[in-house]
């Protein structure tokens, strides 16, 4: 029996040893994969987002702007702070290159995330507008249709007509497929219905390729979709309305009633504290001139992310 632990016991200080030994390969072999995944995301969404730059070119150009921002950031943070934090006698020039530093890792480290998040955010408002002219592009094609139009003549007048950039730039990539590279009807919407941000425009376009390969009826189809669409329409004012509302309110609060408030205290404060009326002027000075304008900006992204591009 002793033994046999002896031996489970040499056994498993071997493996463990054998683990920690390709403990690095193994954490190199994991990393590249989560790279490797991301990449092949990143590369899908940047070729969803509908951004005409070549990925690449995308990516030096972000590069650069990183490298650029450190020096810049650095030299306005340090001025600024310079500026408004010179009044105090306890901000001595040290502690601005401190905190300037410090400012410029947060602005960098920002300004980075910015431009990573970019093709995100061009993804999705490449799926606001779609989605938002979606009922109009549809109805368009049902008109059309009841002529007897085969679906690259419509395709093609929609591109004519058509005032919506992403659908534009989807309908222009079909036509180029099937006149410039030969392919054939099915496998051009195949393809655009991969590169389209729209999942809603994406089953349509799936839709109109089972249509095209069955019954060949597009104008039954088109006018159904057109009928469903303004029911989700509808239903979708509904939920815009409320989200509205919700960001009346905060808008309020944040910006009416929250900066008024912190006025008034600091305000009481400097007059109780006598001294501390240097401070106060530089809490004021960020309050107004740095706070006030980021919460708007945040608020602006809010009301756009909710109304998209719809007029």
């Amino acid at each position: 029996m002793m033994r046999d632990r002896s031996f489970s016991l040499d056994d498993f200080f071997e493996s463990l040893s054998s683990s920690l030994k390709n403990l690095p390969k193994n954490i190199m072999k994991d990393t590249r994969k989560a790279i490797d995944s991301y990449q092949k995301d990143f590369t899908k969404v940047y070729r969803d987002s509908g951004i005409e730059t070549q990925i690449d070119d995308y990516i030096n150009r972000a590069l650069i702007i990183e490298i650029v921002s450190i020096p810049v950031i650095y030299l306005l943070s340090i001025g600024l702070m310079s500026i408004f934090l010179s009044r105090s006698p306890w901000w001595t020039f040290d502690k601005i290159l401190l905190i300037s530093v410090a400012t410029t890792l947060i602005g960098s480290s920002i300004t980075g995330y910015f431009l990573v998040y970019y093709p995100y955010y061009k993804r999705g408002e490449a799926k606001n507008r779609i989605e938002d002219g979606l009922i109009y592009f549809l109805s368009y094609m049902a008109v059309l249709s009841a002529s007897g139009m085969p679906i690259e003549r419509i395709l093609e007048r929609i591109t004519e007509v058509e005032d919506n950039p992403p659908l534009v730039h989807l309908t222009k990539k079909f036509l180029m497929n099937v006149s410039l590279f030969g392919m054939n009807v099915r496998t051009a919407l195949k393809d655009i219905s991969d590169i389209s941000p729209s999942k809603i425009l994406s089953k349509q376009i799936e839709a109109i390729r089972t249509a095209i390969s069955t019954s060949g009826d597009l104008k039954t189809l088109l006018t159904y979709e057109v009928d469903r669409q303004l029911q989700v329409r509808r239903e979708s004012l509904k939920g815009k309305l409320n989200s509205l509302v919700y960001l009346g309110e905060i808008y309020v609060v944040l910006m009416v009633i929250a900066p008024t408030l912190f006025i008034l205290v600091i305000t009481i404060l400097s007059v109780l504290g006598g001294g501390a009326s240097g401070g106060a002027v530089v809490q004021l000075d960020l309050l107004v001139f740095l706070g006030i304008p980021i919460l708007g900006g945040i608020l602006i992204l809010l009301i756009d992310q909710t109304m998209g591009r719809e007029e």
